[in-house]
């Protein structure tokens, strides 16, 4: 049986999916973070071996032929590797199928509109907004990484809680409860007992991000340090959603869909769909159409000259344990 792959590579996880010809998923599978510029190439390929041997472990008896991968990757842009990193890639597979890469962000724009106009504001351990007009026309604002953006992402709310905690110990900032959180989170005795678990972690970055969501707990519960932290967040997306709309030159009435780990959290979801809609009243928020994974998985079907988007006329197949429970699988 002849296959697909798609995958979401970011900094935080990879996310996998093994679709037919007709784009009807298989197979899904999850692994660790996979950025480059952070786990290394080691790391990037360690993820990814996982992945797709997690995906295709249940297409054993389908005798799976993959015929084109494609990889989202966070960091891509700044990475100058790409062409090497298709080419390893490549080289491990066999039948030497179609191998490209992208941005996470491109194939995350794609899965959730399926080539259709609007935009995505993605929040994640970093940050990007991107969209597409009427015309066809592609913009984004941000995505410029750890340490020259990603504001309003995990990794920027968890630094800066971290940062809060640290000074309010110190006595240089206002008191908070984020020490009390650092100390719980990361089962440390004293606050600076985070400097080593950042310092001396290859994954740094998703060491400080992973304490976005105490840092976004403290602030719906009235913490006022925390809670400027997380108003500061929503006003940065918020930011580059009005930019985006001005290079677009996008209609009011644009449709926008959220992805990332942030907006998992209902309240900071709300207060940014809040906060949207006070700037533009008659934007439409939607659902992501399909996971990133999945707008990968259109890339390369489109790169082997096949429709991009599910065949509604497609027989169906019977499909492996895997992705039952999937509700965006459902939708095809």
């Amino acid at each position: 049986m002849d296959v697909v792959v798609g995958l979401d590579m970011g900094a935080s996880k990879t996310a996998c999916v093994v679709a037919d010809l007709y784009a009807r998923p298989l197979s899904v599978s999850l692994a660790g973070p996979a950025n480059p510029n952070i786990v290394g190439l080691g790391g990037f390929f360690l993820a990814f071996n996982r992945a797709l041997s997690e995906a295709l472990t249940p297409l054993a008896s389908f005798s799976p032929v993959i015929r084109a991968v494609c990889l989202g990757i966070a960091g891509l842009e700044a990475n100058r590797r790409k062409h090497r990193l298709e080419a390893l890639v490549r080289r491990g597979l066999e039948g030497s199928p179609v191998v490209l890469t992208h941005t996470d962000a491109s194939v995350a724009l794609l899965g959730a509109f399926a080539g259709n106009p609007g935009v995505l504001v993605i929040a994640g351990t970093g940050s990007v907004v991107l969209g597409r007009n009427a015309k066809g026309q592609a913009g984004r604002t941000g995505g410029f990484g750890f340490l020259l953006g990603d504001e309003g992402s995990g990794f920027d709310l968890g630094r800066k809680g971290i940062r809060a905690a640290l000074r309010s110990v110190d006595g240089t900032g206002p008191e908070t409860r984020l020490p009390q959180a650092l100390m719980t989170f990361y089962c440390i005795e004293d606050p600076s007992g985070v400097l080593p678990l950042v310092y001396r972690s290859r994954s740094r970055v998703d060491v400080i991000a992973r304490f976005a969501p105490e840092v976004l707990s403290l602030g719906f519960e009235g913490d006022m340090v925390a809670e400027r932290i997380v108003l500061e967040g929503a006003q940065d997306l918020l930011r580059a959603l009005e930019a985006l709309v001005r290079k677009l030159q996008l209609q009011e009435a644009f449709s926008f869909a959220t992805a990332g780990g942030l907006f998992r959290n209902e309240a900071f979801l709300e207060m940014f769909l809040r906060t949207v809609k006070s700037r533009f009243p008659d934007a439409k928020p939607v659902q992501p159409l399909f996971p990133p994974e999945m707008g990968a998985a259109f890339l390369a079907l489109e790169a082997l000259g096949l429709s991009p988007f599910p065949q509604e006329e497609a027989v169906p197949l019977e499909q492996p344990p895997s992705v039952a429970g999937s509700t965006w699988i459902t939708r095809l």
